[in-house]
């Protein structure tokens, strides 16, 4: 898997509203793996990972349709973000990797941290997880 640095800066993400927990996925007895609904996923460090929902609307681009994208946070507490505001992460991170049998990538994103671009405030880690 690569690890490619996004410049959040220069991108315009619009946040939709929505932050969930990101699911705990557990393997079963067959080796299957299965959403585990009681369950919230953490980090190598305790801290719990949300999924906050964003629409890159490609503005410099009239051809195009928006795109839904799902970043995952750490943080203590569920971060903060404004329906149809922008938004910025901090230590945007974009992960490709290439699924069994496709010959098309797919890109899975991580920040360290949300700012909401209104000036509301900053939604961050604990320093230690920031540190991993």
């Amino acid at each position: 898997m690569r690890n490619l640095p996004i410049d959040s800066t220069k991108i315009e993400l619009i946040s939709t509203g929505k932050v969930l927990p990101k699911p705990l996925y557990v393997e079963m007895a067959d080796g299957s793996r299965r959403r585990d609904p009681s369950r919230q996923a953490t980090d190598e460090n305790g801290v719990p990972l949300w999924t906050v929902d964003c629409l890159n609307t490609g503005e410099d681009d009239d051809n195009r349709r928006a795109e839904t994208i799902a970043v995952t946070v750490a943080s203590l507490e569920k971060p903060q973000v404004t329906r149809f505001q922008p938004v910025r992460f901090e230590g945007l991170v974009a992960n490709v990797w290439l699924p069994k049998g496709s010959r098309f990538p797919e890109f899975t994103f991580r920040a360290t941290g949300v700012t909401s671009s209104t000036g509301s405030g900053s939604s961050r880690a604990s320093k230690t997880a920031d540190a991993a």
